[in-house]
Order: structure tokens, then sequence, then C-alpha cells
């Protein structure tokens, strides 16, 4: 084994070295962030040692060409719209929008937002229920790219960080999802990192429910574990109930010379959260979480394991089988 990450507690991270059982169906990795080739084969190599077959990784035009080229069509690829805490204008709205209609040329798949406060508790600039974004959204909609979005923070990050008030109720942030998803009811819309509120799966609920074009992704492997292994009971029945609503995620990002351990240890403890009924330790240390990390396995049966792991990413994002 090559050095372990800093991320991970070398007592536990010596699991790695024991393969997992094979997964009941391969994985589709729905959110990772792409660095160049040379980097992104390490990430390629860990991912394919764990079950994984494709990926929709986040790029730019000119990232997505190199990776094309070295990796063939392993990876489906994610804009992101340089909209983040700019001052909107009709033309930046008009650039944004040529921008993806090039991309949806070279095969461009979906779109990534992120409206969320910074460390400290400064609220974004912009947000998803700005009328100014509606052409862009219109055109995504026209286009069948899907939109990923990055909403909130975890609910640590309030008590920790947020306490002056200054990045506002939490709640407020997901009434801009609402009004995207009243808007336009036509489009693919996935809520990374559990939808951003991992800790209120009621409301997740009422969203499925509500939009039938609403879909998660278990992507932020520290948040999404702490989270679900908090609520293991409930969270099971979510997750058998919701079999056609969630896709599987990791969120890495590519580095180069990171220790491999980065990419096993999180492909590892989600495939042991979902498949079994592990009741331990976490190898992944967890800065936000009060306790000493843990994982609940859900122990899924393998036809909800199925739909997680690779048909809802084939269904909404027209992969070929």
């Amino acid at each position: 084994m090559s050095e372990f990450h800093h991320s991970l507690y070398e007592d536990l991270a010596g699991a790695l070295d024991e393969p997992l059982s094979a997964p009941p169906s391969p994985l589709f990795d729905h959110h990772m962030h792409l660095g160049d080739a040379r980097a992104t084969q390490v990430y390629h190599e860990c991912a394919l040692g764990y079950g994984v077959e494709r990926a929709l990784g986040i790029a730019t035009l000119e990232r997505a060409r190199e990776i094309r080229h070295a990796f063939g069509d392993f990876f489906l690829f994610c804009g992101w719209p340089p909209i983040r805490d700019v001052n909107l204008t009709a033309e930046l709205i008009d650039k944004c929008v040529r921008e993806i209609e090039q991309q949806r040329d070279e095969g461009f798949v979906a779109l990534k937002f992120k409206i969320v406060p910074d460390r400290e508790g400064r609220a974004p600039r912009v947000w998803l229920d700005d009328p100014m974004l509606k052409p862009l959204f219109d055109r995504a909609q026209e286009l069948g790219l899907a939109v990923q979005a990055h909403i909130a923070q975890p609910d640590a990050w309030w008590r920790r960080f947020y306490v002056d008030g200054r990045a506002g109720h939490k709640g407020h942030y997901f009434h801009q999802v609402e009004y995207l998803l009243d808007a336009h009811p036509g489009l693919t819309y996935v809520g990374v990192h559990m939808g951003g509120h991992p800790e209120n799966l009621a409301y997740l609920q009422q969203l499925i429910d509500t939009y039938p074009h609403f879909y998660v992704d278990t992507s932020a492997t520290k948040w999404t574990i702490r989270e679900i292994s908090r609520q293991h009971e409930r969270a099971r029945e979510f997750f058998i109930r919701n079999a056609g609503r969630i896709l599987f995620g990791s969120d890495l990002v590519v580095q180069a010379g990171v220790s491999p351990t980065y990419y096993t240890s999180r492909f590892h403890v989600q495939r042991m959260m979902w498949e079994t009924p592990y009741n331990g330790r976490s190898m992944i240390r967890d800065p936000d979480s009060e306790t000493e990390p843990v994982i609940c396995g859900l122990d899924l049966p393998a036809k909800v394991l199925k739909h997680i792991y690779w048909e809802n990413a084939r269904r909404i994002l027209d992969l070929a089988t």
C-alpha cells in the first residue's frame, strides 16, 4: 500500500488492501472533478478497481477534449457556468448560453451550479431564482442538459462557521430550488450531496414527491455518511422507497500527486455504507463530526443498488446500455 492519505485513520485504512465483493451492477460516478490526463489516470485506475465503469466529470471544454482523447468514452462531461459571485448582466448570460450550446455540441450532458455561503458566512451574490438566469435554464432544458446543484452547506457548518447569522437561514437556500423546479418542470435537476440536506430526509421526500424530475446523489462522502448514519432506519426506508431517484456520486477532486488512497477510501466507505450492515468507525476523518465518525451500513437490496449505481444515471443521462 502506498502512503495513506492524510484524511485517513491509518489503523483502519489497511482495509483498503482487502477487496470488497463484486457490486451487483457497474457503478456510475455522477459527480467528480476532473484534472489533467496524467492525474486523472490515478482516479481512473482506482475507480475501475471499485467497479466504476463510467463517470460524469466537471470540466472545461479544453479539459474535456484532453480527457476524451486519453480515456475514450469513460467520462461524460459537466460544465460550470461562471456565474458565482459576479454581477449578472445580459451580456454574461448570452455568453453562458453560447458556451453551453458549444458544450452540448461536444457531448456535454449537464451543468453544475454552486450556491453556498463562504467559510466566513457571507451569503452568495447569485441565486438560482434570479430572473436574469431564466434564459440559461430555458436553453439548458431545450438542449436536454441536466442541472446538478450544490445548495447550502452542512448543518454542522451553520453551527460552526455561520453562528453570526450573515449566511441567513439554511431553509431559505431551498426556496430557489423550488422556484427553479416550478418554473422549469421539464428540467432534470440533481441535488448533489443528498440535495444539500441529508439532515432533513422529510424535506427531500417532499421535493421528490412534488417534482418528478428531482433527484439527489450521494456525493460528499463525509457529509453524507455522517448524516445518513445518524438516522439509519429512516434512511434505509428512504433509499428503498426512492431507489429510482438517487444516484451514486463521489465528489472526488482529481489532484496531482495525491495518494491513491484518497480515491479508494471514498469508494470503499460508500460501498460499505450502501451494500453492507457494517456498524463501526469510518476510516475517513471528519472534522465536522462532534463524535468519532462512524458508518452504519444500510445493507440495501441488490435491486435498489442497481438503480442507484447505474440505472438512474443511464436513464437521465441517456447512457448507452
